[in-house]
C-alpha cells in the first residue's frame, strides 16, 4: 500500500486531477441548481458567487500554476478542512485515482 501511495503522490499530477475535479464539480453543481428557478435574493447570489469563484479557482491553479506554485497553493489549502468537505474530496479522490493512471499511462507510452 505504501509503494502504491509514494507511486501516486510522486508528482503534481494526482494532485492537480484531484484540484481540477473538486472544481469541476463544484461548477457543475451551482450550474445545475441555476438551471431550474432562479434566486431572486442578492444574498442568494452573492453565496453562489462565492463558491462560483472557488470553483473556478479549483480549476484554474492545476491547468495555469508552476510546480512551485501549485505545491504552495496545496499547503495553503492543507491547513484546515471540515468534515463534508473532505468527505467530498474523499469521493473525488476515488475519480482521480484511475484518470491519474490513464495520464501517466498516456505520457509513458508517447501518446
Amino acid at each position: 500500500m505504501k509503494r502504491f501511495l509514494d507511486w501516486l503522490v510522486a508528482d503534481t499530477v494526482y494532485f492537480r486531477t484531484f484540484m481540477f475535479l473538486a472544481g469541476g464539480s463544484i461548477i457543475g453543481v451551482l450550474a445545475w441548481m441555476l438551471s431550474g428557478d432562479r434566486p431572486e435574493e442578492w444574498w442568494v447570489w452573492l453565496v453562489i458567487g462565492g463558491f462560483g469563484l472557488f470553483g473556478l479557482t479549483l480549476v484554474l491553479i492545476p491547468l495555469l500554476a508552476s510546480d512551485q506554485r501549485f505545491e504552495r497553493s496545496l499547503d495553503l489549502m492543507a491547513d484546515g478542512g471540515d468534515i463534508p468537505v473532505l468527505a467530498f474530496f474523499v469521493l473525488v479522490a476515488f475519480v482521480a485515482i484511475p484518470i491519474t493512471a490513464s495520464i501517466r499511462y498516456l505520457k509513458r507510452h508517447g501518446a
